[in-house]
């Protein structure tokens, strides 16, 4: 399958060169009627062939010129009045005169010919994908698919279905799977037919479930493909946000936040009194929401982690769950996340308070603890901000939760500080500001008498353990 683009604001002369190529199946024929839009034509569909009306607006020589820096092969048919001078070697000259269809496809052929890639000459990738190291591979122009199942296993079978499926088509090039993922390649020379990626994605469909992740990229040069792989593993990192979506490269690149949105806010904070106040039905609308709709699209880890502290802090003291329950580690999908959440958090009963009173002010105070954690708050903040006193305050407050109002600051500033650290590159003091510590060297000293290890070498330790847990299972299981 060649891509060919035909340029010339003659339309006349762009319908004819239609009529001649329509019916080539080996050819997909692109018209553009203004030459301002030529390059971005060239590079868009990767073309093998051009077609250039040297009549056009712009000057054909520097048409030409933006072409050079591609790195594939390619052809250029001028279609003149009379002869041009040219030094480029992959350009040939047609007269209008003699256009018709048997010239056109004959200097097609010829030029198809010459500039098709050598098909003996090969190069080599450092892959770093799942377990392959390095891959070696044939100059040519790809098609890179990546396909992600969250419920359906990925398997041999499967695969072979879906080359089955697509054999008129092209020949799928598996690189590697495993139960959950596959990274496939198309060698566009091989294409026998243009493919249509929405029925491709109606396959997946079929095999991996309405669930399954589709990633795809068209007309890579195989001087680019370790940078274009490169690239999609960052896409890969997000996986866990994107079920059932079908998403084609290049991907506008999301920076994790440091800081979440007023809405985020808002909703966690609403959470927390469904929550704490026993409100059930109304804290399961707002984990639908706020799992659906703000966290999913927002595809930011920093935001999810907000949003399970919130879950976190309810866990912890209402000693409901073990800890081993709240690192919410063990979830292949964003939605498979929030069912665990509806089918296990939201059908406990509701925390019990000794008295209508003592719910409202322990429920007033959770509030005040969880809008100003940040602040470096203190029991002496926290008890002014209510108007209360504060001995007679943290005393009902361990007597209900066996915290007191101190041990659960500090814990939700290390918790917040955790996440801060794994997702943002951020300076030390910089993460230690965020969560309420002016001093960072103190920062330190508390960081480390918590967790064993300093901030720095933490973020370390869990940035390779976020990177590696990913793939154990699926390394496992092959």
């Amino acid at each position: 399958m060649y891509n060919i683009i035909v340029i010339s604001e003659n339309r006349g002369l762009l319908k004819r060169i239609w009529e001649f190529l329509r019916n080539q199946k080996q050819f997909v024929s692109h018209l553009v009627p203004f030459s301002t839009d030529a390059v971005d034509f060239f590079y868009t569909n990767h073309a093998d062939l051009v077609i250039l009306d040297t009549s056009v607006l712009l000057p054909y020589q520097e048409i030409i010129t933006s072409f050079k820096t591609a790195p594939w092969e390619f052809g250029i048919i001028l279609l003149n009045e009379s002869d041009k001078t040219t030094e480029l070697q992959q350009v040939v000259q047609l007269p209008i005169a003699n256009l018709n269809m048997r010239n056109l496809l004959e200097l097609i052929d010829k030029l198809i010919i010459y500039h098709t890639p050598r098909k003996s000459k090969v190069f080599t990738i450092d892959l770093e994908w799942l377990n392959i190291k390095k891959v070696t591979l044939l100059h040519d122009t790809y098609h890179m698919l990546w396909i992600k199942s969250y419920l359906t296993k990925i398997e041999d079978n499967s695969l072979r279905k879906l080359k089955k499926q697509l054999v008129e088509y092209c020949q799928l090039q598996i690189i590697e799977y495993t139960t959950s993922e596959a990274l496939i390649l198309i060698k566009r020379s091989e294409i026998k037919q243009r493919i249509n990626f929405n029925q491709v994605r109606q396959m997946i469909t079929t095999l991996w479930g309405v669930t399954s992740l589709f990633v795809y990229e068209k007309n890579i040069a195989w001087q680019n493909l370790q940078s274009e792989i490169y690239y999609l593993k960052k896409v890969q990192q997000r996986s866990f946000f994107l079920s059932g979506q079908t998403m084609q490269m290049p991907i506008t690149e999301k920076k994790y936040s440091t800081n979440v949105s007023k809405a985020v806010a808002e909703q966690c904070l609403a959470l927390i009194k469904a929550l704490f106040g026993g409100d059930l039905d109304i804290a399961r609308q707002l984990l639908q929401d706020i799992y659906l709709h703000l966290v999913k699209q927002s595809c930011d880890f920093v935001v999810l982690e907000h949003v399970r502290l919130s879950l976190r802090l309810y866990l912890q003291l209402s000693h409901r769950i073990e800890r081993v329950l709240l690192t919410f580690q063990n979830f292949s999908s964003i939605e498979e996340e929030l069912t665990w959440i509806l089918t296990n958090v939201t059908q406990m009963k509701p925390i019990v308070y000794r008295s209508p009173l003592i719910k409202e002010t322990l429920c007033s105070c959770i509030d005040v603890i969880w809008l100003h954690f940040q602040e470096s708050w203190s029991l002496e903040n926290v008890a002014n901000k209510m108007a209360i006193n504060k001995i007679y305050l943290n005393r009902i407050f361990k007597e209900q939760f066996k915290y007191t109002i101190l041990e659960v600051i500090n814990w939700l500033r290390l918790e917040m500080a955790k996440s801060q650290l794994c997702y943002s590159s951020d300076a030390i003091a910089i993460v230690a500001a965020r969560v309420g510590f002016q001093d960072v060297s103190y920062f330190g000293r508390f960081f480390k008498r918590a967790c064993q290890l300093s901030p720095s070498v933490y973020r370390k330790k869990m940035q390779q353990q976020l990177e590696v847990k990913k793939y154990e299972s699926d390394l496992a299981s092959k």
